[in-house]
């Protein structure tokens, strides 16, 4: 599991967040630039700040382990949930892995509909992976 993912998690049990429907663990696909392109951080940050089914993971307060004074974990800014209604049905996130792409979590049919939907936005493509 990538790291990131581990912080996520963590980060949810922290913040008392829990999937309203279950979401895969694993990513299940990426949105990537087409040939000659890049997705870029900025226009992923910009395009969910105007969809409101992109919803980044609130601020958690906490303690700093090494001085125990309190601190807040901020989340990456190119990391969502993908809400349906009051539902949340999957996340994306930038990648950690040095690319420009977006790293797409949950199965459901809604969740590949906003992701192929943001890849077009963003002048990119959905990837599903494992699937060539």
């Amino acid at each position: 599991m990538r790291s990131w993912m581990v912080a996520s998690l963590a980060f949810d049990e922290m913040a008392g967040v829990t999937m309203e429907y279950e979401a895969e663990a694993d990513p299940i696909g990426v949105v990537e630039g087409q040939e000659g392109s890049s997705i870029r951080l900025a226009d992923w940050v910009a395009r969910i700040q105007s969809d409101p089914r992109l919803r980044p993971p609130d601020p958690v307060p906490s303690v700093n382990p090494f001085d125990r004074r309190p601190m807040t974990i901020t989340p990456h800014p190119g990391t969502v949930y993908v809400w349906e209604e009051k539902h949340r049905i999957g996340m994306m996130a930038w990648s950690e892995e040095g690319l420009d792409e977006i790293v797409v979590y949950g199965a459901s049919p809604q969740v590949v509909a906003i992701a192929e939907e943001v890849a077009r936005d963003l002048g990119g493509r959905f990837r599903r992976l494992g699937v060539e």
